[in-house]
C-alpha cells in the first residue's frame, strides 16, 4: 500500500499492478480502491501480460483525458482574456436575446454595469422603435447569417449612441 500511495502522489499516470503470493480479498479490494489497476495472484501469472496491456491502456486514456482537459482549460482562459480585454464592446446573448455576458468595453459605452446587463434582454440597449428590427435580426442570426449594420443604442443615461453592430451565432 505504501508503494501505491507513493505512485498516486508522485506518478499518477504510471500503471500499478500488484502481484502477490497470497489471496486476501480485503487487501485486493483496498488496493483497487486506492488506485491499483489490477491485483494478480502468483498462481495466475498467465493473466499478467493481459493485465499490463489493460493497465497501460487505462493510463493512456487517463493521460489523454488530462491533456484534453488542460487544452480546454487553456482555450477557455484564452477566450475569456480576449473577450474581457477587447476594446470593442462585446455581448454574448442567447437565442432570445437575453444577455449572458458582456465585457468592460460595452459597460463603458452603455453606462451600465455588468450586473445591470446580465440576464436582461438586448432590447435594453435599443430604442423602442427598433423592436421589430431586433426580432428580425435575431432570426437571421439564428439561421447563421452575419449581420453588419449601423445601429442606434441607448445608454443608461438615455443618450443615443451610434454604433457599428456585427452580430453572429457562435
Amino acid at each position: 500500500m505504501d508503494a501505491l500511495k507513493y505512485r498516486n502522489a508522485n506518478y499518477p499516470l504510471l500503471p500499478f499492478i500488484i502481484v502477490t503470493g497470497s489471496l486476501n480479498e480485503t487487501t485486493a479490494v483496498e488496493c483497487m480502491i486506492a488506485g491499483a489497476e489490477d491485483y494478480i495472484i502468483k498462481e495466475h501469472l498467465n493473466r499478467l501480460g493481459m493485465s499490463i496491456k489493460r493497465a497501460i491502456k487505462i493510463k493512456q486514456i487517463e493521460k489523454e483525458k488530462l491533456q484534453t482537459e488542460e487544452s480546454l482549460r487553456h482555450s477557455a482562459e484564452y477566450y475569456e482574456t480576449l473577450f474581457a480585454l477587447s476594446p470593442a464592446g462585446l455581448i454574448l446573448e442567447d437565442k432570445q436575446g437575453n444577455i449572458l455576458d458582456v465585457n468592460e468595453a460595452i459597460c463603458r459605452l452603455s453606462g451600465y454595469s455588468k450586473d445591470e446587463l446580465l440576464g436582461k434582454n438586448i432590447r435594453i440597449l435599443a430604442p423602442k422603435e427598433d423592436e421589430e428590427r431586433i426580432q428580425k435580426d435575431l432570426k437571421r442570426i439564428m439561421s447563421g447569417e452575419i449581420i453588419r449594420q449601423e445601429v442606434i443604442n441607448v445608454g443608461k443615461n438615455g443618450k443615443l449612441q451610434y454604433a457599428e453592430l456585427i452580430d453572429t451565432r457562435i
